[in-house]
């Protein structure tokens, strides 16, 4: 019996519209925001992602594959998820980001400590080594933007207590008091301030917040504002400086065209800093409210304006930013799902493999419906998953055999419509005699070997290469001895079928 979310299909819709890539980004921004100047966010806070429970969706797909249900029903159950737990977080500077969902964690982790130690001259010159340098971490994230991920929030992030922000602010003024030329104490002060500010507000819609957030929110926005004005003043320049005060145009409400303003400013002052226009993206989409579309036609017309490979990058960017797995209502926010998988590779091969990017990947493949490239993205990850992507293993795990489960039911759809040609008829009696003759004294060796093995014959689908190689084999159930047989049947070479990437159902006879 296969878990209760079995079949749920998931539709994906491109919704883009032509913008002249003549345009500044500037003019883009303002133009798709300008009538929507000064409207009141209903929104969650922007550290914090709102859960959502997915709703179940429907598209053509799901009549295409509802014959396979009765097939799909004998499929295995995936492994339970695993209890709810906190994944271990140990601080470390050099992490494996290819193998390790939780490498940024662990290096804002390594970031926090030296804070906590007060070691602000180690700090500075890590962050001006890594402003100047440009650095890039595997899987493209700037790390300047990650060091100040662990400088500026406590180990809890947003949802940390007071005590421990107050004891974080602490440390951080004292660095500023001690270093006031020092532009990386500032930022972070600045930031720390903000997002204790969006604490107060919480995470709920607009009409939720309580006075006393509203107000806690201002004051400490406030306080934010001053230390960047300050900031602003010293002559070393960090592009972090920016983002703090497009957020800070949030935390304020500022009027649309001073925002966009400062965007246009902040991409003249580092062009490559991808967070400027997720910032932007996410400014439009309707929590804030923006209009359906709205951050899809933004993502491509900045994209666009850069060009080429960079400007696929920042595509999949802000793609990774906006696309989540606490509600799949909106799929993939009307971006474009070849230009994401084409800004994916380009970020793979100039910066390296991140197995949180894989996490990511995964995601938006199976919103896409690519299937067959979301399991590929799932056999890699393995076990490797990143609570920043799916919330809980749980959520991790379901989607993982949602991806499985609707793969193998459009196999199997396949399979069927093979199986009602008289040539695809003709190749499945071949082939089922093939096998019968062949293999029969493995067949019985491996269903002996199980020990509870029910009934007399069983099925599985192969797909077959144009020169008979076996691609692919799915077995039906987990009573089949499919650990045992499929090696065997891997090795061997059979038929050519009517045609590459062939699927088959195959009877097997046990006795």
């Amino acid at each position: 019996m296969v878990r209760r979310y079995l079949l749920c299909s998931v539709a994906f819709v491109i919704l883009l519209q032509n913008i002249s890539a003549q345009e500044s980004l500037g003019d883009i921004a303002r133009k798709l925001k300008a009538q929507k100047a000064g409207a009141q966010s209903t929104a969650a806070a922007p550290p914090a992602a709102q859960s959502a429970t997915p709703a179940p969706a429907t598209d053509s797909r799901s009549a295409t594959i509802s014959a396979a249900i009765s097939y799909a029903q004998s499929m295995p159950d995936a492994p339970a998820a695993a209890p709810e737990q906190e994944q271990p977080v140990t601080a470390n500077m050099n992490p494996d980001y290819a193998t390790d969902a939780q490498a940024t964690d662990e290096y804002m982790a390594a970031i926090r400590q030296l804070v906590q130690q007060e070691k602000f001259q180690e700090l500075d010159r890590i962050a001006r080594e890594a402003r100047s340098t440009k650095a890039r971490l595997p899987g493209g994230f700037w790390k300047i933007h990650t060091f100040y991920g662990g400088a500026a929030a406590p180990k809890g992030g947003i949802r940390a207590s007071d005590a421990e922000w107050i004891e974080l602010i602490a440390h951080l003024e004292h660095w500023t008091n001690q270093d006031p030329d020092s532009i990386t104490a500032r930022v972070a002060l600045g930031e720390a301030y903000d997002l204790w500010g969006w604490k107060a507000r919480g995470g709920g819609y607009s009409d939720t917040v309580s006075e006393d957030g509203w107000k806690t929110l201002a004051e400490r926005g406030q306080k934010a504002l001053a230390v960047m004005i300050e900031a602003e003043k010293l002559p070393e320049k960090c592009p972090e400086w920016f983002l703090e005060m497009l957020m800070l145009s949030r935390t304020q409400e500022w009027e649309a065209d001073r925002t966009i303003a400062l965007f246009k400013t902040a991409v003249e002052f580092e062009p490559d800093y991808y967070y400027y226009y997720r910032f932007q993206a996410d400014s439009l989409l309707p929590k804030w409210g923006g209009e359906e579309g709205d951050t899809a036609r933004f993502a491509e017309a900045a994209a666009d304006h850069i060009g080429g490979k960079n400007g696929d990058m920042v595509y999949f960017q802000i793609a990774s930013a906006i696309v989540c797995a606490c509600s799949n209502e909106a799929k993939l926010n009307g971006m474009s799902w070849p230009r994401i998988l084409s800004g994916y590779k380009a970020v793979d091969e100039q910066f390296g493999p991140s197995m949180y990017n894989l996490n990511v990947m995964a995601n938006m493949a199976f919103q896409a419906f690519d299937l067959n490239y979301s399991n590929q993205l799932f056999k890699q990850i393995g076990e490797h998953w990143s609570k920043d992507t799916w919330l809980s293993y749980e959520k991790f795990d379901n989607m993982r055999h949602l991806a499985w489960v609707n793969l193998t039911a459009m196999e199997y759809k396949e399979a069927i419509k093979n199986a009602k040609t008289p040539e695809g008829q003709v190749f499945a009696a071949n082939l089922g005699e093939t096998v019968n003759k062949n293999y029969h004294d493995k067949v019985r060796e491996c269903v002996k070997a199980m020990g509870d093995f029910q009934g007399n014959k069983f099925n599985f689908m192969m797909q077959l290469t144009t020169g008979g190689k076996v691609n692919e084999i799915v077995f039906p159930s987990a009573t089949v001895p499919s650990a045992c047989l499929r090696p065997e049947l891997e090795k061997g070479v059979f038929a050519a079928p009517p045609h590459g990437d062939y699927w088959v159902l195959v009877a097997v006879d046990v006795n």
